[in-house]
């Protein structure tokens, strides 16, 4: 059987390997580091949030009373009540559907340094709130260095994945049997390293 690396970050690519199978091999090459920047003075906002990774920093932070806070998909919205912050609305789909749920008027987006781009497109005027930054693990587990020795394949699901497994793995990409992307902007990342991927759903 060939093993398939899913470079999500660590527990992400151990739940998503899980679903895959035997054969799915956890491979993070992401990591995240949370921040704490100042409340932003906005109130009466619309706070979009939509990852669980930025429960953590906006608990340590605190929330205006006043702003209405918009989760991404249960998993964000459970963080968020497990945390004991409010969750207003929760919307499904991606970053695109979460702006596009927000109010006329003032909106602030709890995202990464990497984040925010699909909400920007639909609400131009949304504040970008930066809780956490991505970063390069120092290294792939023994596992996923031992499947590198032969015939393998990778998943990878955003282009930071795909610029971070060249780093921990260089010509890896163009050595793998299948490259398998989630999302359009993850296979152009793959194109430009000189390698064709295949858009595949997750599950």
């Amino acid at each position: 059987m060939i093993p398939l690396l899913v470079t999500r970050a660590d527990d992400d690519a151990r739940a998503l390997a899980g679903k895959l199978g035997p054969h799915a091999i956890p491979a993070p090459c992401l990591a995240f580091v949370a921040l704490a920047p100042p409340r932003p003075d906005l109130p009466g906002a619309d706070l979009l949030v939509a990852s669980p990774r930025a429960v953590g920093p906006l608990a340590q932070v605190g929330l205006d009373p006043s702003w209405r806070v918009l989760a991404l998909a249960p998993t964000t919205a459970r963080a968020l009540l497990a945390a004991g912050l409010p969750v207003h609305l929760a919307v499904p789909g991606g970053g695109a559907e979460l702006a596009a749920a927000a109010r006329p008027g003032p909106v602030l987006c709890a995202t990464s340094d990497l984040g925010g781009d699909e909400v920007l497109r639909v609400r131009p005027d949304a504040l970008l709130w930066m809780l956490y930054r991505t970063v390069c693990p120092a290294s792939l587990p023994d596992a996923a260095l031992a499947a590198l020795a032969g015939p393998f394949d990778v998943l990878f699901t955003s282009p930071s994945a795909v610029l971070h497994f060249d780093v921990l793995a260089p010509g890896a990409i163009l050595r793998a049997r299948r490259v398998l992307c989630h999302g359009a902007t993850t296979v152009a990342e793959v194109l430009r390293h000189g390698r064709a991927g295949e858009l595949t759903p997750l599950p």
